[in-house]
């Protein structure tokens, strides 16, 4: 792990106040947003609008979006704008969104008075972001995590324009996820620099359209139990690790022994900065979040037929069909997508009926037979915030 990302943790986690709330009988789910609209925000510095704060020289802004092109239709007339022309590795002076009045966390998880409320199992927060020029700005990084109001943060979700300093070789926007690796931990015992944070890559995403990122954090008592699940476009594209072996047993932190609790969303600029960013970087909009007590996941079966293949020899090609059923408690599941592939070449995709059902098909060259007749094909469903992912694999049922 860098050594600047792990001194800068140690920085908040050693000047916070140490102060445990003990569990409360879970309250109905507390949220908020912000769209950045008027009446509630006006064009300009974003400090004291809407109960957003940041007392730092950053470059962030409420803008307008009339004569942006680059702006999409759906973020209405204003949003929120950033860039990393100016960065630090301070916490307390970056920008925060409001708090909840009801925190979420562990129930022995610190709050070092700065949330409070009817502690919570789950948080949930969402936001949708857009490039501000419509392409890629080489180096721009920025980075949302749930947190308390201090940089004690539970998780870390970074939206980077590759290539950057700590991604030099990679290319395109690319959505990052931080967990905390507490392998070296697995005493459970307290220990110096143990724990790591890994970044788990989510893959690059188009620069010119906007993407809505959804972060689900489960708190769960006890050690190394708690989930975060990471959503693209309403696709799951990943379950994570919180932050919290980092505060229970890295000595860095200066723990106690107890995680952190959250309230709100740190938007934080870190890093090299990068001048040629600036009045460009992200525009956010839709910002919202939620506490409250953790939702059941569903499961859900899938089940693919074999898969179906004809030789077309007049055009010297193959046609490919293919058949699934996603289900949930017996119940046909409708509206998701099924994805069918072999390794990583993608055949064919589409959306379930009020059934479950899905089928649908593709034509590849005669010269691709051994691979489908070698190969076994996979369905399958990514899941959502409600549905658990599955799969199934089927081989050839015909060949004519």
């Amino acid at each position: 792990m860098n050594s600047s990302f792990r001194r800068s943790l140690c920085l908040v986690a050693a000047s916070s106040a140490i102060a445990a709330t003990a569990l409360m009988v879970p309250a109905h789910a507390d949220s908020t947003g912000s769209s950045f609209e008027a009446p509630g925000f006006a064009p300009g510095p974003i400090n004291g609008q809407g109960g957003w704060a940041v007392s730092g020289p950053y470059d962030d802004a409420v803008v307008s979006n009339a004569g942006n092109p680059a702006a999409p239709a759906s973020f209405g007339a204003q949003s929120l704008r950033m860039s990393n022309a100016v960065t630090s590795g301070s916490f307390g002076d970056q920008l925060f969104s409001p708090s909840l009045v009801n925190e979420a966390g562990e129930p022995t998880a610190e709050n070092a008075g700065l949330s409070g409320g009817v502690r919570q199992s789950m948080f949930v927060s969402q936001f949708t972001f857009a490039s501000a020029t419509g392409g890629l700005q080489p180096g721009l990084a920025t980075g949302i995590s749930p947190d308390r109001g201090d940089g004690a943060r539970m998780s870390l979700v970074k939206l980077v324009d590759e290539p950057t300093t700590e991604f030099p070789t990679g290319a395109g926007l690319h959505i990052v996820v931080y967990d905390a690796d507490a392998t070296a931990a697995k005493t459970h015992q307290p220990c110096l620099q143990c724990v790591d944070f890994v970044a788990h890559d989510l893959g690059a995403f188009n620069p010119a359209v906007p993407h809505t990122v959804t972060s689900e954090l489960r708190f769960n008592p006890g050690p190394s139990n708690d989930v975060v699940r990471v959503f693209v476009d309403g696709v799951l594209k990943g379950t994570f690790a919180s932050w919290e072996d980092y505060y229970r047993y890295d000595t860095e932190s200066g723990t106690s022994g107890n995680s952190r609790t959250v309230d709100s969303l740190l938007f934080r600029e870190s890093g090299p900065a990068v001048t040629a960013n600036a009045g460009q970087g992200f525009l956010f909009d839709n910002v919202s979040y939620s506490s409250g007590p953790q939702t059941p996941y569903v499961v859900t079966t899938l089940k693919e037929n074999p898969q179906l293949l004809g030789l077309n020899p007049l055009f010297l090609n193959l046609n490919i069909s293919e058949s699934a059923t996603l289900r949930a408690g017996g119940v046909g599941v409708a509206g998701k997508t099924v994805v069918f592939s072999f390794g990583s070449k993608t055949i064919c995709s589409g959306v379930t009926n009020g059934a479950g059902f899905v089928q649908c098909g593709g034509i590849f060259p005669l010269t691709q037979l051994n691979l489908f007749i070698s190969n076994a094909i996979t369905a399958s469903f990514a899941g959502d915030s409600t549905y658990l992912p599955s799969s199934d694999v089927a081989g050839l049922i015909s060949l004519g």
